[in-house]
């Protein structure tokens, strides 16, 4: 079996999900997955195009890759954040988001009235779990566009 095939029918040589070499690891995997990933992994049974953005979500990286990463490489491309805000309207302001919790205080930030009538463009460079998990929840993006955005 190639292992695309593997990929595309969930049967990969590191385990039930690709992170994990057995379903103890799988169990525990489920529970530290946050919302958003959740519910990625729930469609994409009856949508198996997503299945490679699940496995990208649980390992980081383009599972084919995810056997060359140490353990410390793939927890910082998890948590790696890349992200510039620009807003724009009276004034022109840009900031750059280079941290889990610099994304998390702007996140929260939106929903207070004056700043969530703004107009704003927010590019994202070099996808991780982080920014998917919570640029997605916070949102609502359906992840075919994530999935597309990144494998094409």
């Amino acid at each position: 079996m190639s292992s695309f095939s593997q990929l595309a029918t969930g049967r990969s040589k590191l385990g039930p999900c690709l992170e994990c070499s057995s379903f103890a690891d799988e169990r525990r995997c489920r529970e530290t997955a946050g919302a958003y990933r959740k519910h990625i992994r729930a469609i994409s049974r009856g949508w198996p195009h997503l299945r490679y953005l699940t496995d990208f979500m649980t390992v980081s990286t383009v599972p084919l890759r995810y056997s060359d990463l140490s353990a410390a490489e793939r927890q910082e491309r998890a948590n790696r954040v890349n992200i510039s805000v620009v807003e724009y309207g009276d004034e022109l302001s840009s900031t750059n988001l280079k941290t889990p919790d610099e994304l998390d205080e702007f996140l929260s930030c939106l929903s207070d009235s004056e700043v969530s009538q703004k107009s704003r463009l927010i590019l994202v460079q070099d996808l991780s779990t982080c920014m998917i998990e919570k640029l997605g929840a916070a949102f609502d993006i359906e992840p075919g566009f994530t999935s597309a955005t990144m494998y094409g």
